[in-house]
């Protein structure tokens, strides 16, 4: 008579051994290697943190691997992220830190559209301070009326330190402006000075010009490749 075979289920040892609860992560390192995976244990002793990386649901690791992934194309997080990181991994304060043209070119609009809401901005999220901001806007050339070749330089300069390699695209505005809009000119040329006594005699003897302007062209450089970047003005004619 054959012998009747057990199943493996039905066997006390195995019972036991389904029955026995997992330790806790902190508790796995005890665990004998008999009882494991010896590839996934061997990678998670190599890696460190790679447990918390595959096992862990987290909206932090899904914002990683969208960044990894491409899936995120905003400059502008993706710049506060990454200074952020550094902060962190190097021990810092919100002090010295290196941000992305595109993340300290929103801190620039943002400071001078709201000084006070960018300085609580950046106290949370980081940022350039306002005395850095304001500074580097006094190195910058400022634009100069009409078609003048410093604006043509500037424009450049500012394509450059996007890395834009692509087309870019030129367009022309011609508004008509309110009656109200008026120019002054106080004179044809430079005038000189030779004392401070003799400000009051020349601010006397100043007559004004007033030339009413109907219309305003402006030049626009836009960068189709780069949507995000606005556009850069490059030159304005009354």
């Amino acid at each position: 008579m054959p012998a009747q075979g057990v199943r493996t289920s039905d066997a006390k040892v195995f019972q036991h051994a389904t029955a026995r609860e997992a330790p806790p992560n902190d508790k796995m390192k005890f665990v004998p290697k008999a009882y494991g995976c010896p590839d996934l244990s061997s990678s998670y002793i190599q890696y460190h943190g790679l447990r918390a990386l595959t096992e862990q649901d987290s909206p932090w690791l899904g914002f990683a691997r969208g960044a990894v992934g491409g899936r995120f194309q905003s400059e502008v997080m993706l710049g506060m992220a990454r200074a952020m990181a550094r902060r962190v991994e190097a021990g810092k304060s919100l002090r010295n830190l290196s941000y992305t043209g595109a993340f300290s070119d929103f801190c620039s609009t943002l400071a001078s559209l709201a000084p006070l809401s960018y300085r609580k901005f950046q106290q949370q999220f980081g940022g350039p301070a306002l005395d850095t901001i304001r500074a580097g806007r006094a190195k910058n050339t400022r634009f100069q009326p009409g078609f003048s070749p410093a604006n043509f330089v500037a424009a450049a300069e500012t394509l450059r330190q996007y890395d834009c390699r692509g087309l870019i695209a030129l367009s022309w505005d011609d508004t008509q402006l309110e009656p109200a809009i008026s120019a002054h000119k106080d004179a044809d040329g430079v005038i000189r000075v030779e004392e401070g006594s003799d400000l009051d005699t020349i601010f006397v003897q100043a007559q004004l010009k007033q030339a009413t302007i109907q219309r305003l062209g402006i030049w626009l450089l836009t960068t189709p490749g780069l949507p995000h970047i606005p556009p850069i003005l490059v030159a304005a004619d009354a």
